[in-house]
């Protein structure tokens, strides 16, 4: 993917507000950098940054823009997209996209590098397709071709590229104006960067459905509409700003301002990676009520396999910009060909068969149940009738966050927390490691008492160490790997220069990176390796619990793997405690030796992760459970166990030795 084509296409753009926020035009920035890095490990230094995006990129309706027919009259030879209840497919057999021989290079570092070989790609109206892959696999990259936003700089050969019947090959953006908006639709992953937090969603749809040529009270109706389609109030949501809605219903917006142009063709990239399930659930039932009841036609890029299944006609699975396998989702995932697709499969975690711990475990002679050495003494966590209670919304009545919740947690064990956004899981976590103070509960954390904990937040925190979701996010970009993973060496006063640099190659080691790494900025990594950087500093300190909030949701199943069978080795070696939040129970169900679900603050059922995800009490639990992607044909494929394909482990990394902390050297 080349960057600076997508940023020549930001600037191509009509630009009729400006603003410093990022667009879907300028996730595809984003999401360009993160692919050139991926392959070639290049500094894109060149490449202006997300909150440098140019004018007209910096609103929610800077894609749309390109649409407006004032300056691009749409094709004359293109089909109008279907709107009727009988699929279109059976209609109009001329294909709403059609990719063949699709190949995509742009300049590196040592030459050019082709981010997408000899790719065919083709959907029809009424018609989900899937693209799976792992991060670098070029489907990202497809899905703009598609759109038309990678172009400039970027090589580009395609043997056929039609929308709607009409030749885009060597299409200038005039054109693509017509097209993008109006024909294609795109729905982006990250919602914090598609909208604008200092506008109302209902002036960033009007604004869009300006660009598209209606009048004002055109704008009016039809907000009104796409409002409704995606089950939003079309009289009390317009005036309310994007932080007034939840991830889910932020995403509902993405997908309205996706639907605002009426397009054949939805493009949507990772839309609910971030979602709990059964947000999630209802964010894909709407998307597929609008191709079985419009006839729209549907490209889904995940890395999720579930959904790929549940959802898809048809899938293609990507890998290093060559496609590997496609056919029927059926076909492809229940009797996959090819090696790649199968390693796919098996390193996709599922509610069925042996979960990894329970493997890695017997691996040991353990027992999933059973507490492993020195589990068996006092808890290191045990608080009972915790309540946190915020102060309502715009002068509401206070709510309670958390309410009346009991937490147990044993050295060497794994508390896994579950529940819908708002449920009060990560206000929890907070809490026990005195980043929250609690209103009312008694107990103790690691020795202290938790009415006391805010106060001792910094020896807290050297014992009990938080891992956040988004490790790009918590990693300096200015600082080396190396520096990232000292800082809390050095916040401590733990050792001298010497004996910092000493513990920076003992951690890197730990979490499988090589000592080379330590020069590396984050830029230069994958996001598998960023997180285990994230790791290695949460590690840093030698504590004796990690509280891990959604450390795995946003990577390739493949990576995900990796990175559970890693917490799984640390938790071996070093006797560490875990408390793991997760929207995830596939996730939750193979590393977890206990569980919390959660919902609207309070604990609705806990206890061993197997009982409760295979014998759920509780109606919630059993539609979180029923929720899960793919649950309906894993559950009728064998229980058998997944083969596992963890990392290999050098010679040092594998010696069964708790680290001796600096402090006591």
């Amino acid at each position: 993917m080349n960057p600076a084509a997508l940023a020549q296409a930001a600037l191509s753009q009509p630009a009729p507000v400006q603003s410093a926020v990022p667009s879907p035009l300028s996730v595809f920035l984003g999401l360009a950098r993160h692919a050139e890095q991926e392959l070639t490990g290049t500094t894109l230094s060149s490449v202006p940054a997300l909150s440098e995006a140019p004018a007209g990129a910096g609103s929610a309706s800077a894609l749309a823009s390109a649409a407006a027919p004032a300056t691009a009259p749409a094709p004359t030879t293109a089909p109008a997209a279907a709107a009727s209840t009988v699929p279109a497919a059976e209609a109009d057999p001329t294909p709403v996209l059609r990719l063949r021989d699709l190949t995509v290079g742009y300049p590196g570092r040592d030459g050019e590098v082709t981010a997408v070989a000899g790719v065919d790609l083709e959907v029809r109206a009424g018609e989900t397709v899937a693209i799976v892959g792992e991060s670098g696999s070029g489907k990202t990259t497809t899905a703009a071709v598609a759109a038309g936003l990678l172009t400039g700089g970027a090589r580009i050969e395609a043997a056929e590229h039609s929308v709607f019947g009409t030749d885009m090959r060597g299409a200038g953006e005039r054109a693509w104006h017509g097209v993008r908006g109006t024909r294609i639709g795109y729905v982006p992953q990250d919602t914090g960067a598609g909208l604008n937090p200092v506008r109302t969603i209902g002036s960033q749809l009007k604004e869009v459905l300006a660009l598209h040529g209606r009048t004002r009270a055109e704008a009016e109706e039809r907000l009104r509409t796409v409002l409704a389609q995606v089950g939003l109030d079309p009289e009390a949501h317009p005036g309310r700003f994007p932080h007034e809605f939840s991830g889910g219903q932020r995403q509902r917006v993405l997908i309205a301002l996706a639907l605002a142009g009426d397009p054949g063709l939805i493009i949507a990239d990772e839309p609910t990676s971030a979602l709990d399930v059964t947000v999630q659930k209802q964010v894909l039932d709407l998307l597929a009520g609008l191709v079985a009841e419009r006839g729209t036609a549907l490209i889904l890029i995940t890395h999720d396999l579930g959904i790929a299944r549940d959802r898809a006609d048809r899938v293609l699975v990507m890998s290093g910009g060559r496609l590997v396998e496609s056919g029927p989702a059926a076909r492809i995932l229940d009797r996959p060909r090819q090696e790649y697709t199968k390693r796919l499969i098996a390193a996709a975690p599922g509610l069925t068969g042996v979960p990894l711990l329970q493997s890695h475990r017997a691996q040991g002679g353990q027992e999933q149940n059973s507490a492993p050495e020195g589990g068996a003494g006092e808890p290191l966590i045990r608080v009972t009738g915790v309540v946190k209670t915020y102060t309502g919304h715009r002068g509401g009545a206070a709510r309670p966050a958390v309410d009346g919740a009991d937490v147990t947690l044993r050295a060497g064990r794994t508390l896994g927390i579950v529940g819908e956004s708002g449920s009060g899981k990560s206000t929890t976590a907070r809490i026990l490691v005195g980043l929250e103070s609690a209103d009312a509960g008694t107990g103790t954390v690691l020795g202290e008492d938790l009415a006391t904990l805010p106060r001792k937040v910094r020896s807290l925190s050297r014992r009990a160490r938080f891992v956040h979701q988004d490790a790009t996010a918590a990693l300096d970009p200015s600082f080396t790997v190396g520096q990232s993973i000292a800082e809390p060496l050095r916040g401590f006063r733990l050792g001298g220069r010497a004996e910092r640099r000493a513990r920076v190659a003992e951690l890197l080691d730990l979490v499988a990176l090589p000592p080379e790494f330590a020069e590396r900025r984050p830029r230069e990594l994958s996001g598998g390796q960023r997180q285990r950087v994230t790791l290695a500093r949460a590690l840093a300190s030698t504590p004796e619990i990690l509280v891990l909030d959604e450390p795995v949701s946003a990577l390739d199943v493949s990576v995900q793997q990796q990175i559970l069978e890693l917490l799984l080795d640390l938790q071996e070696r070093l006797g560490l405690a875990y408390v793991f939040i997760s929207h995830d129970l596939a996730v939750v169900r193979h590393i977890a030796d206990d569980v919390l679900i959660m919902a609207g603050g309070r604990v609705v059922e806990s206890g061993p992760a197997a009982e409760v995800f295979d014998r759920p009490r509780t109606g919630l639990t059993r539609a979180l459970v029923a929720a899960v992607p793919g649950t309906a044909h894993r559950r009728a494929a064998s229980g058998a166990a997944v083969p596992r394909t963890a990392e290999p482990r050098t010679a040092a990394s594998s010696t069964p030795v708790r680290p001796v902390p600096i402090g006591a050297r």
